[in-house]
């Protein structure tokens, strides 16, 4: 599950570096205000969805007054998260110059076996 809350570009840029533990780290810590972010988004949207869906075709059920207040509430955070997830987009574009630079530097850790091994 913590996989698929991540979005492409963040997983590619550790997995390009994920070689060099070191490298790796450094760049995971440069993209964590990003990955909380996503997760943040993700599971928000799920919080948000089962309560839009919790009173769905459930008749006997009594919505309480303050329950669609609430999720309007969940739905302007969620807003405020992507909009703080677009903020961040610079942190990984820096990460990924930094991956370059790596993978420029260091030609010996991502050399590619000969095909046919």
């Amino acid at each position: 599950m913590f996989i698929a809350t991540m979005s492409a570009p963040v997983l590619k840029l550790i997995k390009d570096v994920q070689s060099d533990s070191d490298a790796m780290g450094q760049v995971a810590a440069m993209l964590a205000p990003v990955m909380s972010l996503d997760i943040l988004a993700q599971y928000g949207k799920a919080a948000e969805l089962a309560a839009r869906n919790a009173f769905t075709g459930v008749s006997s059920a009594r919505m309480p007054d303050e329950f669609l207040p609430r999720v309007s509430k969940l739905g302007r955070e969620l807003a405020e998260v992507r909009g703080m997830a677009n903020d961040e987009q610079s942190k990984i574009t820096n990460a990924a110059e930094f991956v370059r630079l790596i993978k420029a530097n260091n030609p010996s850790l991502w050399a590619k076996p000969p095909a046919g091994r």
